[in-house]
């Protein structure tokens, strides 16, 4: 258990290795460099984009919520957060959640158990009415072009309703003082344990301007991110 524990991060991507050349495999390597090198051009840019959405925004956004406390979290840690973040987004179960609570267990070095879990709980929050207003841009779209009253314009329109009433709700228990403890139980399940910091830091206190600050900054990354799609596609 402890050698496990030591090196359960060269575990991970040996696993990882394996799995992606097992997928290759199956899909046949002439395809797979077929692909690549028909997508070669292109190939740049999405790893440009996809590098801009997801690190330059969640960057940006993170910043944003640390308001008065920024200077206390290194541009360093930032990054690492977010890419630990992503990284748990993908690979774990429980998706985005998961990736915050990671994110909070790493960001609690800097900020205490509750500062961290707060901000982490308000990214969630923000990145879930970021994600409404995308709908709600692709909500129009889809009202010119087939009209409001359309299956598939209130089916967008209800999921902007229902990711709002998520975000609102993440960020009111966001600021509840007993998302600290929340972040630690939780946090413990990934084999992350979390020391609380003196009292100081933490105060889950993160202003509303900084919320919407935040929520600008990944509605931007949404944007760019559906550029790229668009690429993809073309």
């Amino acid at each position: 258990m402890k050698w496990l524990k030591a090196h359960w991060r060269w575990l991970m991507l040996a696993l990882g290795l394996v799995a992606v050349s097992l997928l290759v495999r199956r899909v046949g390597v002439r395809v797979v460099l077929g692909v690549l090198l028909a997508a070669g051009p292109w190939l740049p840019v999405v790893l440009v984009l996809e590098g801009t959405w997801m690190m330059g925004s969640d960057l940006l956004a993170l910043r944003a919520l640390a308001g008065a406390r920024r200077a206390s979290i290194p541009v360093a840690g930032l990054a690492r957060s977010t890419v630990l973040a992503y990284a748990f987004t993908i690979l774990a179960p429980a998706g985005r959640a998961a990736g915050e609570v990671a994110r909070g267990a790493f960001l609690s070095r800097y900020l205490g158990a509750s500062g961290a879990a707060a901000m982490a709980a308000h990214m969630h929050g923000a990145t879930m009415m970021a994600n409404a207003l995308a709908c709600l841009v692709a909500f129009v779209a889809v009202a010119v072009t087939l009209g409001p009253t359309s299956t598939l314009g209130l089916f967008v329109l209800a999921n902007v309703v229902f990711v709002s009433l998520v975000g609102a709700a993440i960020v009111a228990l966001a600021r509840s003082p007993k998302v600290g403890l929340w972040l630690a139980e939780r946090a413990a399940r990934f084999g992350i344990h979390i020391k609380e910091q003196s009292r100081a830091h933490d105060k889950p206190s993160v202003a509303l301007g900084d919320l919407a600050r935040a929520t600008a900054c990944i509605f931007g990354g949404r944007c760019i991110q559906a550029f790229e799609y668009g690429i993809v596609l073309i």
